[in-house]
């Protein structure tokens, strides 16, 4: 069972939100999904997964960050990595708000920048039960494309690319990086308690596989490492990998929540 839902955050701009639960009635674990940098809840990956953990009894929640997808703000003002972390408090919220929800077992899972943002959620808010961390760099610009492209985003003040959901092309403003390189994710993994899952793609070209496993190595017990012969950074363009990487993340959260 899904339902659309547009839940405020704290600016007041509307969150677009897709909520599974499980067709059961009862209280429930829940998990928040995150997507990547100019990512969206529609994207393969994370709709399987939401609908791979409703159907084994756990709430899913996958939105788009403000000023992006569907959610209200505009990419110029409101898309920024601090921003996407308040949201990620609004949808929190939203969960221990919901009957159906046991909030004192809600859990956290991220996509590249997701995967930044998930562990530093979780290290300050001791509250989360569990976090899953796919494919994450420790800081914004450590990721080999963007890089690529930090001198001439500098000199020209935006980054031009393609939202792949609609081909339509998007500037991300300078003010956005300037923003996230604030944010290291070795700063925040050692006040994370939580069981810890970070997944790795070996082939993967955008994020450094040695880069995720500082990330790992900096990381308290209870933790875990799986890494993926023949993925990439965007495995949902791996058919054959995505139903088992997915497999084996429902199995985390089936064990930690």
């Amino acid at each position: 069972m899904q339902k659309r839902e547009f839940i405020p955050n704290k600016k007041g701009l509307k969150l677009a939100a897709i909520v599974h639960k499980p067709e059961s009635n009862g209280i429930f674990p829940a998990v928040i999904l995150l997507h990547g940098f100019t990512g969206y809840k529609e994207e393969e990956h994370i709709e399987t997964l939401a609908r791979d953990l409703a159907s084994e009894g756990i709430v899913a929640i996958r939105f788009d960050a403000s000023g992006f997808g569907g959610s209200q703000g505009t990419i110029e003002k409101d898309f920024r990595f601090s921003n996407y972390l308040s949201d990620i408090d609004a949808i929190y919220d939203y969960l221990k708000s919901q009957e159906f929800v046991d909030k004192n077992r809600i859990g956290i899972w991220g996509h590249s920048m997701g995967a930044m943002l998930a562990i530093i959620f979780a290290a300050q808010n001791k509250q989360i039960k569990a976090v899953c961390s796919v494919s994450a760099p420790p800081l914004m610009g450590d990721s080999d494309k963007i890089a690529l492209v930090m001198e001439n985003w500098k000199e020209k003040g935006w980054y031009t690319r393609n939202f792949s959901k609609t081909g339509e092309e998007v500037k991300i403003p300078y003010a956005f990086i300037q923003d996230a390189q604030k944010f290291n994710v070795l700063d925040y993994v050692a006040n994370v308690h939580a069981p810890l899952l970070i997944v790795i793609g070996k082939i993967d070209d955008a994020v450094r596989p040695k880069s995720t496993r500082k990330i790992f190595d900096s990381a308290n017990e209870p933790k875990k490492l799986l890494e993926y012969d023949g993925m990439g950074h965007d495995y949902k363009k791996y058919p054959e990998l995505l139903s088992k990487v997915n497999k084996d993340i429902l199995a985390f959260f089936e064990e930690n929540l």
